[in-house]
């Protein structure tokens, strides 16, 4: 009845400042922070690749200008089309660059998570036996006081036991000298 009651309640109580822990960690990440800063590396990413895509683009250009000759024509096409390709190499590599910043902040976020649910486990814990420690005293209190008596009555008893038999022997020596006597 009352002990299961209690017992629930002390439960719901455990689990409640569990999730408290819990909470407190999962609030402390702030979504609209990492979407924006998300968004600025896409961002960022983006004007690169077209900034190099704008400048392979103006290389060539400038490279026909300045050389009418078809030798040098087609070595600035290959030359635009190298830079051009450095260009789309970049988004992809800033992709993975930020894919890779998301996973450590997470992991991040999933240690401090581990921390606090381990830290309010380990609270809970030692109140719980605090606790035990404690709904028990008066029975441990009562043994040792219980067993401090059976000691005594136990030294109490050796004593009259040898007072006994020394009582003994003194009158069968007393009987035996009156009957010599």
């Amino acid at each position: 009845g009352q002990m299961t009651g209690e017992f629930e309640f002390n439960r719901q109580a455990m689990l409640a400042s569990v999730g408290r822990a819990a909470q407190h960690v999962v609030d402390g990440y702030d979504r609209e922070a990492e979407s924006l800063k998300l968004a600025q590396e896409v961002q960022k990413a983006i004007i690169q690749t077209a900034a190099v895509e704008v400048g392979a683009l103006g290389l060539g250009a400038l490279l026909v200008a300045l050389l009418h000759t078809t030798l040098l024509d087609v070595t600035g096409i290959v030359g635009a089309g190298a830079i051009a390709a450095l260009g789309l190499y970049v988004l992809p590599y800033r992709r993975g660059k930020v894919k890779a910043e998301l996973r450590e902040r997470i992991n991040a976020l999933r240690g401090q998570l581990e921390a606090a649910l381990e830290k309010q486990f380990e609270r809970e814990l030692n109140a719980g036996i605090r606790r035990i420690h404690e709904a028990i005293a008066p029975y441990t209190r009562f043994v040792r006081v219980e067993r401090e008596k059976l000691e005594k009555l136990e030294a109490d008893l050796a004593a009259a036991q040898q007072e006994t038999s020394a009582l003994r022997h003194a009158v069968q020596a007393l009987g035996a000298a009156e009957r010599a006597a």
